[in-house]
């Protein structure tokens, strides 16, 4: 493969790089960039360990604090991510943890998620990330159609694909998921989307368990 030269200097290969705040790795995926979003998640959340525990403010005053300086910086880029069930858990389990200790639920006491996300009128990050999606997903389906991200969301290649399961991809579960709305095409679902009012009431029906902006 010829080197990459910019003014004439060789641009040296790497196997992982920061671009835009996301980790882009030569093998593709997306499960860097989420481990890189959660530790930093972590980090923000422990430098604000002093509100957390303070008696000052009230549970929903700290929820809106969790949400807009926690929750931001973990799905900070969430529209590129293939979330796999792995993912899904990863990013629910780091939500309620912090829930459950501004709460101030510690061990052994217990309670479930459905009383956790109730009493702190949250829903699961998962279904935040999916929603994002969604929303820039409709954004793309109303571009034109030069834009290249419209191209890479619709764009079908020609020919056979190899033989064996197929690998799992952002489009992949994407076009999964536009499956269970009923829309066997982008051609369908772009109809949708050029009506913003309905496509709205569309994501709502996909993320049925409801997303940050019915908190």
């Amino acid at each position: 493969m010829e080197q990459v030269k910019i003014e004439g200097k060789k641009i040296p290969d790497v196997e992982t790089f920061i671009y835009l705040g996301g980790v882009v790795t030569s093998k593709g995926g997306c499960d860097e960039d989420i481990s890189n979003r959660l530790c930093k998640a972590k980090t923000q959340f422990r430098r604000l360990r002093k509100i957390w525990s303070s008696s000052c403010f009230s549970v929903q005053t700290k929820i809106k604090l969790f949400n807009s300086l926690a929750m931001s910086v973990l799905t900070y880029g969430s529209e590129t991510w293939k979330t796999t069930e792995r993912d899904k858990k990863k990013l629910d389990t780091f939500q309620n943890r912090c829930l459950r200790q501004l709460l101030r639920v510690r061990w052994p006491d217990k309670i479930s998620k459905e009383e956790l996300h109730r009493r702190t009128r949250t829903t699961n990050v998962s279904e935040t990330v999916k929603h994002r999606k969604w929303k820039w997903v409709g954004h793309v389906l109303r571009m034109n159609d030069t834009r290249i991200c419209t191209n890479a969301l619709t764009w079908q290649p020609k020919g056979k694909r190899k033989v064996g399961r197929q690998k799992t991809t952002w489009r992949r579960t994407t076009e999964q998921e536009r499956s269970e709305l009923g829309w066997n095409s982008w051609a369908s679902a772009r109809a949708v989307a050029r009506d913003r009012g309905r496509w709205k009431q569309f994501i709502g029906a996909l993320c049925a368990s409801g997303h940050e902006e019915n908190r």
